[in-house]
Parts: structure tokens; C-alpha cells; sequence
């Protein structure tokens, strides 16, 4: 089976982009960021965007014949799982994320890499949600994950995100 369409969902931290632009380069797909539609690009990021506005770029996106879209959310983006040939769910320890999450922020803070304007405060808050996501979000996005068991593939601690899509792949088709 080749791979045209894949939704990667997880915790902050959990590697989303990163996998995604590893996906991209194998499978060669654009790649789609959902914050870039969730934030309104105008106001700046910690200002919603319009949803109306939103669930249509998400919809006319998933339209393309191949895309990579990575994101947190799971409560808007039914369109997204819905086309998707794969859907990963990333879900390292808590450890592991915020790590990654204290890693990004300082780097980005030192203007070592591109910046969505990150803060010492902006940062405690996305420690604060990474914290309580297994507890709070999680559940929410197996939920909204159920109806789409057969393509779901599950990244737990340790795993390698593109060699277990890549078995996902190989097992449907024979």
C-alpha cells in the first residue's frame, strides 16, 4: 500500500512534527500543521480562529491527494481522520515530552529556531497541559479515534513512529 494520506495526533512533546517531516521526506507529502489553522494568522498565535473559517481550510486540505497533517486536536478534525490512509498516535511518557517540550522552548527563546513567540509563561502553561493530557485529553481522542481502529496506528514509549507505520503498511497488503 503507499501511503498519500496520514493524520499524526499526540500530546505536546510527543514528536508530532518531527515524525512528520520524516514522513514527508519518505513518503513525499506536503506536511500540515493544524495549529497553523487552529491560531488565527492574523491576530497571532493565542488568538482562535474563526472555526467556520477553520473547519474549511482543514476540509479543502484533506481534499489534496496527499498531505501530512500533524496536530493535538482531535475534536474538529474528523474530516482529517476520516481520509487518512493512516492515522499515528504518538503517546511517549510524560518524561519524554516535557524533555522535548523544555528542549524546544529554550531553544526557540534563544532565537536558535523559529519561535511562535514562545515565553518562560507560555511554556509553563504547555508543561502544565502536557501534565494532565494522558489524564484529561487522552480519553477524548481514543474516543474520537474508535471509529477508525483499522488504520490506527499506536506509538507508545520507545517505539519508532516510522518503522511501525511502515509495518502497518506491509500487513494490510498481504
Amino acid at each position: 500500500m503507499e501511503l498519500r494520506r496520514l493524520h499524526i495526533v499526540g500530546g505536546p512533546g510527543s514528536g508530532k512534527s518531527f515524525t512528520a517531516r520524516q514522513a514527508a521526506d519518505a513518503f513525499h507529502c506536503p506536511v500540515f500543521e493544524l495549529d497553523d489553522l487552529f491560531w488565527d494568522s492574523v491576530r497571532g498565535y493565542g488568538v482562535y480562529a474563526e472555526p467556520r473559517q477553520r473547519d474549511a481550510e482543514l476540509n479543502s486540505l484533506t481534499q489534496q491527494p496527499r498531505w501530512i497533517v500533524e496536530g493535538v486536536y482531535h475534536a474538529w478534525v474528523e474530516p482529517s481522520f476520516r481520509r487518512a490512509d493512516r492515522i499515528l498516535l504518538l503517546t511517549p511518557r510524560l518524561s519524554t515530552r516535557q524533555a522535548r517540550l523544555l528542549r524546544r522552548s529554550a531553544s526557540r527563546m534563544l532565537g536558535l529556531e523559529y519561535s511562535k513567540g514562545e515565553s518562560l509563561r507560555s511554556t509553563w502553561k504547555l508543561l502544565r497541559y502536557s501534565h494532565s493530557y494522558d489524564a484529561c485529553t487522552l480519553p477524548g481522542v481514543l474516543e474520537a479515534l474508535a471509529p477508525y481502529h483499522e488504520k490506527l496506528v499506536h506509538v507508545g514509549p520507545g517505539e519508532d513512529p516510522l518503522a511501525k507505520l511502515a509495518r502497518s503498511l506491509t500487513r494490510h497488503c498481504s
